[in-house]
């Protein structure tokens, strides 16, 4: 038998019904004849109460910030129901892990990758058409907001602050589901932690690094772990192996939080320099700028205009 919030979907006269903003299909020659085109996510957002299981797509671009993004999607779902659908697909811009975290669970179905092939693109949103938004709205948009966004610090932290601030990072992604790692690169003997720091570029809010006695610790705020190692590529200004003899990584929340408590621990025992005031926090140079353009919030991504509407 099917449920009554299933059921309803199914016999809505708008289930088959897709509203897309032309930005989410740019470059494609043509669209179902149940796809109907707006141009702007205002007009999107003015269909939503009279929707009962209609698809809604929009697209995220660089000029429009998370936060606009995110308000439009918490109104759409607020006002649409649970049998709407709204997707949203990269087109000249890519989430950060947060971001995306974020829009889910303010009412989002589904991010679309911004590499899928439109071919591809059609079958998901096909593969959606019978879902029910089941997680429950936050009660306040700000509070979600603020909770999605990683702590103001990046870079170096001297040992006792990095683990107070990554302690905060955790619970903070905790509260939207995002998961962050924690590495340990163990430094050559015969280099200096000076040496080794001066190599590492974090730019992004949330990101942190520091240093023991033996190693560096490095904390990706919002990082899968199939990301780990192309984002240590865009951070790290030489090849790895010529500055470290051995890695450990921790991922689950529970087991990066027990290994800040060692470290943490440690510390009390161990003479460890602070080496915030040796590092160059000037400019990056132009080549590593432009590696870690791959770790912003938001990277750039090629799109072709739509065409004309006949």
């Amino acid at each position: 038998a099917v449920a009554a919030p299933e059921q309803k979907i199914l016999a809505a006269p708008d289930h088959d019904i897709v509203y897309a903003t032309a930005g989410s299909v740019a470059g494609a020659r043509a669209f179902p004849l149940n796809w109907h085109i707006f141009q702007t996510p205002a007009e999107l957002l003015s269909l939503a109460p009279g929707a009962v299981a209609a698809t809604f797509i929009l697209d995220l671009d660089r000029l429009r910030g998370i936060e606009p993004m995110a308000q439009l999607i918490h109104q759409m779902r607020r006002q649409g129901g649970n049998g709407v659908k709204i997707v949203v697909r990269e087109r000249s811009a890519r989430l950060r892990y947060n971001h995306e975290m974020l829009l889910m669970r303010l009412g989002a179905n589904a991010v679309i990758d911004a590499s899928l092939s439109f071919s591809r693109f059609l079958a998901v949103i096909d593969s959606l058409r019978d879902q029910v938004f089941t997680r429950e709205l936050p009660g306040s948009f700000d509070t979600a907001l603020r909770s999605a966004m990683p702590p103001a610090a990046s870079g170096y932290l001297r040992p006792q602050d990095y683990c107070a601030a990554v302690r905060e990072s955790v619970e903070r992604g905790a509260a939207i589901g995002v998961h962050s790692a924690l590495l340990r690169l163990m430094i050559h003997p015969q280099l200096s932690h000076l040496e080794v720091l001066r190599k590492i570029r974090l730019k992004r809010p949330g990101d942190l690094f520091s240093a023991d006695d033996r190693s560096v610790y490095v904390f990706l705020f919002a990082c899968r772990q199939a990301d780990i190692d192309s984002t240590l590529e865009t951070v790290v200004m030489a090849p790895l192996d010529e500055l470290f003899e051995g890695q450990t990584r921790w991922i689950d929340d529970d087991v990066l939080v027990n290994a800040i408590d060692n470290l943490e621990r440690r510390l009390r025992h161990i003479a460890a320099a602070d080496f915030g005031p040796l590092l160059d926090h000037g400019p990056a140079p132009a080549e590593a700028v432009a590696a870690e353009s791959v770790a912003d919030a938001v990277a750039p991504v090629a799109i072709t205009a739509l065409p004309p509407a006949d």
